[in-house]
């Protein structure tokens, strides 16, 4: 109720801008999508906007246009969510056709039989032609590119 309060007094005043920090962290998963809805809504005319920083990345495949993904304070994407999805790829498959191109991710996780990794799209036409691949969330994009980032990738 404390959130809900907060956001309707926000929008009481009819901004152009709502900045959040967490806005649906501590919510149950109804309020969060009443939440969502109410965000949603605010933006439909185009004319407004909400920026919100949040670690609930299913949030963020809900309702956002565009995304900047932030590690160490340090910029690593920025991009709409269309350009993101275009860009990168979803990799698995099997150690053995990951060959030596471990380094040619984004990030990666390998295990003894089995890989998964961020690619971009073009190096996965490249140099797996032969594995499809799917369409990665906000949470693969941020997870993967922070494990590449901590490998001196990404």
């Amino acid at each position: 109720m404390k959130t809900k309060a907060m956001i309707a007094l926000a929008l009481a005043h009819n901004p152009r801008l709502l900045i959040l920090d967490e806005p649906t962290a501590d919510l149950d998963p109804v309020a969060r999508q009443e939440l969502l809805d109410v965000l949603r809504d605010f933006v439909a005319d185009g004319e407004k906007s909400v920026f919100f920083s949040t670690h609930i990345t299913s949030d963020l495949d809900k309702v956002a246009d565009y995304i900047t993904i932030i590690h160490r304070g340090r910029i690593l994407e920025t991009m709409s969510m269309d350009q993101l999805e275009e860009k990168y790829v979803l990799l698995q498959g099997g150690i053995e056709q990951l060959k030596s191109l471990d380094k040619e991710f984004v990030g990666i996780k390998k295990g003894s039989v089995t890989f998964e990794g961020i690619i971009t799209r073009d190096k996965a036409n490249k140099f797996f032609p032969d594995i499809k691949g799917s369409k990665p969330n906000v949470e693969s994009i941020l997870t993967y590119s922070i494990w590449g980032d901590s490998n001196g990738r990404g």
